[in-house]
């Protein structure tokens, strides 16, 4: 049995929690500052209020202020907070870590540093001493695993990354049950921009998804699918360019972590939601601030936090803008708010 310490009480962190309980481990989760409603409702009656659904029994709930007694006993530290939290995690964790701490990353994005593009795992060990950060052993998950099914377990397939392979393989097996499957791979660099590009293009196959019904566009569930097949497609081919450029591995895209995030993130929910809104004519403030108000979008966040990077590194020679029609013409709408109107004789050249 081992302790995990899990820094984030939204649907994903918690919703990890229920694997490692029916393994018997030890497990602490620990509310943000944002997540106290929520810590409150799980310690009071063992029901997080997002996912809608009671959690099991033996989980142990705390909010941030009582971080440092279950984090001096973990084996495992798991960061589930949002990817603008990165820094604000490694200040939390910053007493804790030891040299040779695990760290396993739920958190989903890539982040611009020195003009270039990082993985938020290495972004994380730079906010460290640099002995200490160089130390650190670093793990990433991803793969079609959406936070309500996984708590109601229901079967899911995910893959873990890590260059630490002998460590990494024991963690999978610390996490494996009859209902999580759980792969591994030491492609860390591949699986990041997978987990962190299926958002962002997700958004463009909301865009095609209200092709032809503009009325049902603020549902979950699109009709109209031929429109959205073309772009999953012309998504699948620039994340394998993209990924391959930072020397990702091709099979790490086209299986779990990408084509299998990218189409479970397209069935429904607030990136395909924000790209139909976007397509119906609606202003992206009005979008933002009203009809997805409080709402993350973790694809138009990726935007924000590495478009310009991504056009600086095509200008430079970097990128081939060939490659990457439907990421320029997505980074025109949720940066320049340009017209929503795919340009279908760019792709698939």
């Amino acid at each position: 049995m081992a302790t995990f310490t899990i820094l984030g009480a939204g649907m994903m962190g918690t919703a990890f929690c229920v694997p490692l309980a029916d393994r018997g481990h030890r497990v602490h989760l620990v509310g943000t500052h944002l997540d106290r409603a929520i810590i409150e409702s799980l310690q009071d009656r063992n029901f997080h209020p997002t996912l809608d659904l009671e959690i099991p029994e033996g989980i142990i709930f705390h909010p941030i202020e009582e971080l440092q007694q279950p984090g001096q006993e973990s084996d495992w530290f798991v960061i589930g907070v949002n990817s603008l939290g990165v820094d604000w995690a490694a200040q939390q964790l910053l007493s804790l870590v030891k040299p040779g701490s695990h760290i396993l990353f739920l958190t989903k994005g890539l982040a611009a540093q020195n003009g270039d593009l990082q993985i938020l795992p290495e972004v994380f060990r730079s906010r460290f001493p640099p002995s200490l950060g160089k130390s650190l052993h670093l793990y990433a998950l991803g793969g079609p695993s959406i936070a309500g099914e996984l708590a109601r377990r229901h079967p899911t397939s995910v893959v873990m990354a890590s260059r630490d392979n002998g460590r990494l393989e024991e963690l999978a097996g610390l996490v494996q049950t009859p209902f999580y499957h759980v792969h591994t791979t030491a492609d860390i660099i591949g699986l990041e921009f997978c987990v962190a590009l299926k958002n962002f293009y997700s958004v463009g196959v909301g865009l095609a998804q209200a092709e032809g019904e503009r009325p049902f566009a603020a549902s979950n569930s699109p009709n109209v699918h031929n429109p959205a097949a073309s772009i999953f497609a012309q998504s699948m081919t620039e994340m394998v360019y993209l990924a391959g450029v930072y020397s990702g591995f091709q099979e790490t895209t086209t299986g779990l972590a990408g084509a299998g995030d990218l189409y479970v993130t397209c069935q429904g929910g607030r990136n395909s939601r924000f790209g139909r809104f976007l397509a119906m004519g609606h202003a992206l403030k009005e979008v933002r601030e009203e009809r997805m108000k409080g709402e993350t979008i973790e694809g138009y966040e990726v935007a924000l936090a590495i478009g310009e990077t991504l056009r600086s590194l095509i200008h430079r020679g970097r990128l081939d803008a060939k490659q990457l029609p439907l990421m320029a013409f997505l980074l025109d709408v949720m940066l320049d708010e340009k017209p929503a109107e795919i340009p279908w004789s760019r792709l698939h050249g």
